[in-house]
C-alpha cells in the first residue's frame, strides 16, 4: 500500500433519528481528474465502487483508494501498467500481441501513447495490492501514433442511482444525481489527495428525501 493511498468509510447510523437513511439505497462512487470540463466530452467516468445500504441500519462500508495511476487497454485481457506522474506509458505491438513500455512524459501529467497499427481504447485507473486493475475513466479510441495526456484522477464523487455494476460507464443523465454538493446545489467532489486518511462520511436522508454525505 502506497503512503499516499487513502482509506475512508461511508456508513449509515440509527443513533441520530434525524440522520437515518430512510430507503434502500445504491450509490456509485467515481474518481475523476481535478478538471471536470472534459467529462462526457473526451472522458467517461466509470462506476469505481457500487455500494448498497439498507434503510434504518448501522452499516459501514470501508473503501481504499490506490493513489498510483495506471492505464489499461479496454478489452485487452486486463493488461495494465502503472504510470508515475510525469511519465508516459506506450502501448506497442509485437508478434500479434501488445505490451506496455514507459518513457519520460510531461511534468505533472500522465500519458498513454498508442504505437500499435490500430486504434486502441484506454482506461485510466489504479492497481491494488492484489494487482487488480480498477478503471476510473474511459477514453474514446486513440488512433495509431496518438496519445492521451491527463491529470491524475483524484476527485471523488458519489451518485444515487440504481442498476449499476462496478466497471460500468456512468451515464450523463445519472451524473446529475450527485451527492457531494455545495450549498448552492452544484457539485463539490472530494479531493482524495488531501483527504485525511480514515475519514468517515455519514449517509443519511433529508426530510425532502435527498441524500446527504457529511
Amino acid at each position: 500500500m502506497s503512503l499516499t493511498d487513502k482509506t475512508f468509510t461511508i456508513y449509515t447510523s440509527t443513533s441520530q433519528p434525524r440522520k437515518v437513511l430512510r430507503n434502500p439505497t445504491q450509490i456509485v462512487l467515481t474518481v475523476t481528474p481535478r478538471s471536470q470540463k472534459d467529462l462526457f466530452v473526451s472522458q467517461t467516468p466509470v462506476a469505481w465502487k457500487v455500494l448498497e445500504f439498507s434503510p434504518r441500519s448501522d452499516t459501514p462500508r470501508t473503501i481504499t483508494w490506490n493513489a498510483d495511476p495506471a492505464f489499461s487497454v479496454i478489452g485487452g485481457g486486463g493488461q495494465s501498467i502503472a504510470v508515475p506522474v510525469g511519465n508516459s506509458s506506450v502501448l506497442r505491438s509485437q508478434g500479434g500481441g501488445v505490451w506496455w513500455d514507459s518513457t519520460q512524459g510531461r511534468r505533472g501529467q500522465i500519458m498513454a501513447r498508442n504505437e500499435t497499427p490500430i486504434p486502441q481504447s484506454f482506461s485510466l485507473g489504479s492497481v491494488d495490492e492484489d494487482d487488480e486493475f480498477s478503471a476510473f475513466v474511459r477514453f474514446p479510441p486513440t488512433p495509431p501514433g496518438g496519445a492521451i495526456s491527463i491529470d491524475p484522477a483524484i476527485m471523488l464523487q458519489a451518485y444515487t442511482v440504481t442498476g449499476y455494476k462496478e466497471g460500468q460507464s456512468l451515464s450523463q443523465v445519472d451524473s446529475n444525481s450527485f451527492i457531494f454538493r455545495k450549498y448552492d446545489g452544484s457539485p463539490l467532489p472530494v479531493d482524495l489527495s488531501t483527504l485525511q486518511n480514515g475519514t468517515s462520511f455519514l449517509l443519511s436522508s433529508e426530510p425532502s428525501g435527498r441524500l446527504v454525505l457529511e
